[in-house]
C-alpha cells in the first residue's frame, strides 16, 4: 500500500489489487482526487505496480499537473525497499556474516547482520555499483517517452529516491561498525548522484533522500542517547557532495528531498 500525501493535507490511497477490484480502486481514487482541493501531491516512493512505465502512466493519468515529481515506483526487486542491497555485503570480500540478528520492528523478520572480516578496517572497504544510476537512466527513458505522448504533464520531473548510509547499515551491519562505515557508504551514494546528474538534465530531475527510518531509529533509542550523540547523529545524516557535475543550486526540503535546478 502507498500513501499519497497532498502538499497541504489530504490523502489518497493506491492499494494493490487485480481484475475488477483493481478497476474499482482506480475509479474510487479518481473520485477522491476530484473531491480534494486543488493542491500539490507528493508521492513518497514505492508504488505497487509492475513497472516504471505503468507507474508513470497511472500516476500521470490520475494526478496530471498536480504532481510535480514522479518516482519510478521502485518496482521489481526494489519493491521491498532496501532489502535487495544485501548483495553489497553478502558478495563483498571485506564482510562476513555475524551472529548478530536484527529486526526493524517487532513483527518484521529477523536478519543476520554482517561484520568486517578480521584484519579489515573501514578504510579497506569500497562499495561498488549501488544501482541507483542504472535504474534512474532506464526510468528516464520511459519517463521521456510517456511525457512526449502526453501521458505525463509538461514540467514534471523524474524523482529518484536514494537511501543514505544510516538505514542501509542499520539493516545489514553490526551495531558497533555502523558509524565508521557511514562515510564509506555515503561516498558510494555520492558517486551515484554524480552519475545520475551527468545522465539526466537537471530540469527533469529531483532527488529524494529516504531518512525517515534513520530519524525514528534514534528517537526510539531514547532522547537521552540522541542528545548525547547529537554530533554523531548530524554527521551520519550529512552527505557532503561537492562533485564537479553538481548543479548551481541545491534545495533541501525538510531533510527529505532535493531538487536539481
Amino acid at each position: 500500500m502507498i500513501w499519497v500525501h497532498s502538499a497541504r493535507g489530504g490523502q489518497v490511497i493506491i492499494a494493490p489489487a487485480s481484475g475488477a477490484r483493481q478497476a474499482a480502486v482506480r475509479i474510487a481514487n479518481r473520485k477522491k482526487v476530484r473531491l480534494m482541493p486543488r493542491r500539490g501531491i507528493y508521492l513518497v516512493g514505492s508504488v505497487p505496480l509492475s513497472s516504471a512505465a505503468e507507474v508513470f502512466e497511472t500516476v500521470g493519468g490520475l494526478f496530471g499537473s498536480r504532481i510535480r515529481r514522479i518516482p519510478d515506483g521502485e518496482t521489481g526487486a526494489r519493491s521491498d525497499w532496501i532489502t535487495h542491497l544485501e548483495a553489497l555485503f553478502r558478495d563483498n570480500p571485506d564482510f562476513e556474516r555475524s551472529n548478530e540478528m536484527f529486526s526493524v520492528h517487532a513483527s518484521a523478520p529477523k536478519r543476520q547482520r554482517y561484520r568486517l572480516k578480521a584484519g579489515r578496517t573501514p578504510h579497506d572497504v569500497r562499495f561498488g555499483n549501488l544501482g541507483y544510476a542504472d535504474n534512474a537512466r532506464a526510468a528516464y527513458r520511459e519517463f521521456v517517452r510517456l511525457r512526449e505522448i502526453g501521458k505525463i504533464a509538461a514540467g514534471t520531473r523524474l524523482q529518484v529516491d536514494l537511501v543514505p548510509a544510516h538505514s542501509v547499515l542499520w539493516l545489514f551491519v553490526v551495531e558497533e561498525q555502523q558509524l565508521a562505515l557511514d562515510p564509506v557508504y555515503n561516498a558510494a551514494v555520492a558517486r551515484e548522484i554524480d552519475a545520475i546528474a551527468a545522465s539526466i538534465p537537471h530540469r527533469d530531475l529531483a532527488i529524494q533522500f529516504d531518512i525517515a527510518s534513520a530519524v525514528f531509529a534514534r528517537l526510539e533509542r531514547g532522547e537521552q542517547r540522541v542528545r548525547a550523540n547529537r554530533g554523531a547523529n548530524a554527521r551520519s545524516f550529512q552527505l557532503d557532495h561537492r562533485g564537479p557535475r553538481q548543479p548551481r543550486s541545491i534545495r533541501y526540503r525538510a531533510a527529505v528531498s532535493l531538487l536539481l535546478r
